[in-house]
C-alpha cells in the first residue's frame, strides 16, 4: 500500500515559523513606537498652529483682539474663555493645552500666550518672529516648530535630532 500525501505542517515547521515572527516582531516594535511618538507630536504641533490661525481669524473676523493661551499640561484639547475667565484679558480667548508627556516652549518670552489685534497680527510681537517649539518631554527625541510671522502667518516645521530648536 501507498502512503498517502501529507497535508498540513510539522510541529517543526510551525516552531520555526513562530520564532521567526518574533524576531521579526521584536525589531520592529521599537521603530513603530517611535512612528507613533513622532506622529503624536507632529499632531500637537498641527493642532497649535491650527489653533493660532484659529485665534487670528477669530481676531480679524470680530473686530476685537484674540489670544491664545497655552498650557503646558492636561489632554490635548482647547476651549474658548470670555475676558476674565481663565487669565483672559481681551474679548475672546483660546486655552490650548499639549498632552501630558509634551513640553511647549516660547524661546523669547516668559508669557505662554499670543495675543492678535484686529487686523490678525500679533500684538506684542509685530516686529519679530515668534518660535514656538512642541516636543517630547525626552530630549532625545525630534521635536516641531510652529513660527508666528510678524504678518500673522504660521509655519510648521520638524526639528531634525542634534540641532537647536528656533535657530
Amino acid at each position: 500500500m501507498g502512503r498517502t500525501a501529507q497535508r498540513g505542517f510539522t510541529l517543526l515547521e510551525l516552531l520555526v515559523t513562530m520564532a521567526a515572527a518574533v524576531v521579526l516582531l521584536a525589531v520592529a516594535l521599537p521603530a513603530f513606537n517611535d512612528l507613533i511618538g513622532d506622529r503624536r507630536l507632529r499632531l500637537a504641533a498641527q493642532s497649535l498652529a491650527d489653533s493660532l490661525q484659529l485665534v487670528r481669524s477669530e481676531a480679524v473676523n470680530s473686530g476685537y483682539p484674540s489670544t491664545l493661551l497655552i498650557a503646558s499640561s492636561g489632554e490635548l484639547g482647547q476651549r474658548w474663555l470670555a475676558r476674565g475667565e481663565g487669565g483672559c484679558a481681551t474679548l475672546r480667548c483660546l486655552h490650548w493645552r499639549a498632552a501630558a508627556d509634551m513640553v511647549v516652549s516660547r524661546a523669547d518670552a516668559v508669557t505662554q500666550a499670543v495675543e492678535f489685534d484686529r487686523d490678525g497680527r500679533p500684538q506684542q510681537d509685530s516686529d519679530r518672529v515668534v518660535c514656538l517649539t512642541v516636543g517630547d518631554r525626552l530630549p532625545a527625541k525630534p521635536a516641531y516648530t510652529v513660527w508666528l510671522r510678524p504678518s500673522g502667518s504660521v509655519q510648521l516645521a520638524a526639528i531634525p535630532l542634534g540641532e537647536l530648536a528656533c535657530q
